[in-house]
């Protein structure tokens, strides 16, 4: 019998630590994140393009209205881009600086009365922060170019993304997961030529910005925030 009372006992702290996820919750967000360009053209097999690491950074809002589900917006610094190879291994490489705001549902399952996993997805606006629309560039011997061209600043995006969380005791959240996002179409042009000026272009790549990340969250719970009752005799 005290067995049994202890388990219900245990059960019922367990769904109310659960319930204490509703609420507002506010913090930071950092993120090692991956990007490339795209095929628009047949490439030449003496050139190919790879994975650029990059990174983003700021702040994460919660807003949890039920046990299982909430909103998360915040606005990041992103930082990604491209780099290009020719057959000996020069390459070309370029950084885009960017703000996002995200505008995502997500749905939370629980593992135990502390840990849980959610999903999210939803829309996200990136704002280019890049001054020129063209830029050109070469490598370290010159034997090639890319001429920039940015089509678009402003574009929307798609994005998912799966976490585990944990909850501390009092109320503070600390998350880690994956995420991708998606652009609807190109955002740029990269028109690659060789070192004469004089030649036609070899062939353009595209540069969507969508990109992957691997994001590490920590939220404050706001309620911590409210002055302790006060009694008066």
């Amino acid at each position: 019998m005290k067995k049994r009372f202890a388990i219900l006992i245990f059960l019922l702290m367990s769904a109310g630590y659960s319930f204490s996820q509703k609420g507002v919750k506010i913090g930071v967000t950092l993120m090692p994140l991956f990007s490339k360009a795209s095929t628009l053209d047949t490439i030449p097999r003496t050139f190919s393009y790879r994975m650029k690491f990059g990174f983003g950074g700021g702040v994460n809002v919660l807003l949890g209205f039920a046990e299982k589900q909430g909103i998360t917006t915040g606005f990041y610094f992103i930082q990604k881009g491209f780099r290009v190879y020719n057959d000996s291994q020069k390459q070309i490489k370029n950084t885009f600086s960017n703000l996002e705001i995200p505008l995502g549902y997500t749905i939370r399952q629980t593992l135990s009365s502390s840990s849980f996993v959610r999903e999210t997805f939803g829309a996200a606006v990136n704002f280019s922060l890049n001054k020129k629309t063209n830029e050109e560039f070469s490598n370290e011997k010159r034997s090639f170019r890319i001429i920039q061209e940015e089509k678009i600043k402003v574009y929307p995006m798609l994005y998912l993304g799966f976490e585990f969380g944990t909850q501390m005791h009092n109320g503070n959240m600390l998350f880690i997961g994956i995420n991708y996002k998606q652009p609807f179409q190109s955002t740029s042009l990269l028109h690659v030529y060789n070192t004469s000026q004089n030649k036609p272009r070899l062939f353009d790549l595209g540069y969507r910005g969508s990109y992957i990340g691997i994001q590490v969250s920590y939220l404050f719970n706001l309620s911590n925030l409210k002055k302790p009752e006060e009694f008066f005799y």
